[in-house]
């Protein structure tokens, strides 16, 4: 609560979408290391990776130490900022855009100008001017986060892309939101071949749309089952995968319900060596 009784809100409500509900993981020995269970139902390695298309928020880095920053200068806004009432609108508008962008989702065509679209209707629902909506966000989502982006990107991440180059395979990005700016603050961009987000005009369409999957496979020049695609939400990376016919690995959720066929992994090295490529971590560290 700040001196006037306003309660900042936590990272969740401003800063990120809705995240699904997850069922808890059994701690049961696999021939992955510490991976969960594996069911049957559980897809098998490709054989045919050709490519490692990965998801950003919350797979190339977790978003509970993100979320955390970025929630203390949300609550300390009514002081940096000097004005109570400012920090509500900031708050205000962090919220409703990012549930009114969710909403998008829904879009099963997509929408021919996303990156427009998305700041023309928050600010209608919003009732402010969608010009400064959009500087609003670029401030708060797309730049304020990035000096924590090195600190927060997951274990061995930089690691592992170098040894997946070495190994001939190409690595990309495909993200809801643009994610050049994360990924050079991460300290990784020169390891990606291919940076895609959803507002590119190739695209235009959220997850789980598989429109940029298969734009990022086309520009490849593979065939979809050629690239594996890496996420974090079964709902929306595993449902999108599934749509452009791509093998696809959930880190850090639950086990695939019957009649999902990703793979799910408990850090990035199980990936790894679920491709086949090291001898599985009996430790599970990546």
């Amino acid at each position: 609560m700040n001196a006037q009784g306003s309660r900042a809100p936590s990272a969740q409500e401003s800063l990120s979408p809705p995240v699904e509900s997850t069922t808890a993981m059994t701690s049961k020995r696999s021939p992955v290391g510490d991976a969960v269970n594996v069911d049957a139902h559980q897809a098998a390695p490709p054989a045919s990776i050709r490519a490692v298309l990965f998801d950003l928020d919350g797979t190339l880095y977790p978003k509970l130490g993100l979320r955390a920053c970025m929630a203390a200068e949300l609550a300390l806004l009514p002081l940096t900022g000097r004005s109570v009432a400012g920090a509500r609108e900031v708050w205000r508008q962090l919220r409703g855009f990012r549930r009114i962008r969710e909403g998008l989702r829904a879009l099963e065509d997509g929408e021919p100008d996303l990156a427009r679209h998305q700041y023309a209707e928050a600010g209608r629902r919003l009732a402010v001017d969608p010009q400064a909506l959009e500087r609003l966000i670029e401030v708060w989502i797309h730049q304020r986060p990035l000096k924590y982006m090195r600190l927060v990107r997951r274990p061995g991440l930089a690691a592992l892309l170098e040894r997946l180059r070495e190994r001939g395979l190409r690595l990309g990005v495909f993200s809801d939101y643009p994610a050049r700016g994360k990924l050079a603050a991460m300290g990784i961009l020169a390891e990606i071949d291919l940076v895609l987000d959803a507002e590119d005009p190739a695209v235009s369409a959220l997850k789980p749309h598989p429109k940029g999957l298969l734009e990022a496979a086309r520009r490849w020049g593979l065939s979809p089952h050629e690239v594996l695609y890496v996420g974090d939400r079964p709902d929306i990376d595993g449902r999108a995968a599934e749509r452009a016919g791509m093998p696809c690995t959930i880190i850090g959720g639950r086990l695939p319900h019957t009649g999902e066929h990703w793979r799910a992994v408990r850090n990035l090295g199980q990936i790894e060596a679920w491709m086949g490529l090291v001898s599985p971590d009996p430790v599970g560290q990546a």
